[in-house]
């Protein structure tokens, strides 16, 4: 333990940014995995879905990261899967890693119909033919609710350019689960 002093100085160190608050209630183990689980794999769009909703519980990406995420940003480095050079908040470079079971989806999803470039999450059309457009960040937010819902799950942004659903795979940052 920390001497009181020692723990206190530690506390009013100047110039930590402390802009933000976390609010809302996190998914816990077992909701993630349920809502990981809550896509139909008998489906060209519930394959896709649990892509999505993997490598945003696995990596913790922002909706607007995930749509824009391009086959460039993954990338295998020292033998581990990652999503590099992620332009994300205020611009921001990033790279995070990938979770095996994350770049599996991915592989599911795009392996249907054979893409390895460009936009690796795209539209569908509802017959499950591939759109060309890329997915929009509302489009992100409607996939993960349309899943959430069924399981009562209320998955609600805490901002704008708000983080997947918080989870034990991701750290817990991000979007919240309104009570």
């Amino acid at each position: 333990m920390l001497e009181r002093d020692v723990a206190a100085g530690i506390k009013e160190v100047k110039g930590v940014k402390t802009a933000g608050t976390r609010t809302g209630n996190w998914l816990t183990q077992d909701q993630a995995q349920r809502l990981l689980d809550a896509p139909d794999l008998r489906t060209v769009k519930g394959v896709r879905d649990r892509a999505i909703l993997a490598v945003l519980l696995g990596c913790g990406l922002r909706r607007a990261e995930l749509a824009a995420l391009t086959f460039d940003h993954v990338q295998q480095r020292d033998g581990r899967w990652a999503v590099v050079d992620l332009v994300g908040k205020g611009r921001r470079i990033r790279t995070v890693a990938m979770p095996a079971w994350a770049k599996t989806a991915i592989d599911a999803w795009t392996g249907i119909h054979g893409l390895a470039d460009g936009q690796v999450f795209r539209s569908l059309w509802k017959n499950g033919a591939l759109r060309r457009a890329s997915l929009t960040e509302q489009a992100v937010l409607d996939v993960v609710q349309s899943h959430a819902r069924p399981l009562g799950l209320t998955i609600a942004p805490t901002t704008a350019g708000a983080r997947s659903p918080s989870s034990p795979y991701a750290g817990g940052h991000g979007w919240s689960r309104s009570s």
